[in-house]
């Protein structure tokens, strides 16, 4: 990682309301390989793991909101359950950052990562 790239990840994270630790920023995506980690109440989720996350999130939460004692002969596809609220217009910002919404996107080393600022 050169000077130019640890110069953005730093002014991308003083940018953030909640200022996020660079150094433990650098330290969970570069040197531990971490695809969703948490920084001083900041999430980061890298580009190729955010739709699987996503859906697994989806479906943890209508589990918990919704009473499912379905008999057992009903089988939910929950798959396409967690692709129908997708669908339907669900905002992935609004699904991870409850507290306005907003997604923030950054490259640390060669990946992307989707950033949601929870303060």
């Amino acid at each position: 990682m050169d000077y130019s790239e640890v110069k953005a990840i730093v002014e991308f994270c003083r940018d953030q309301f909640s200022e996020p630790c660079v150094r433990e920023v650098i330290d969970k995506a570069v040197h531990n390989g971490e695809v969703d980690f948490w920084v001083d109440g900041v999430r980061f989720i890298s580009e190729c793991s955010i739709d699987q996350i996503w859906t697994d999130s989806l479906i943890e939460q209508i589990k918990e909101c919704y009473d499912l004692d379905l008999p057992d002969f009903i089988e939910v596809d929950w798959e396409a359950t967690a692709d129908n609220c997708k669908a339907d217009g669900m905002c992935i910002g609004h699904h991870f950052n409850s507290y306005d919404g907003c997604e923030d996107e950054i490259y640390i080393g060669s990946d992307l990562y989707h950033v949601f600022d929870n303060h």
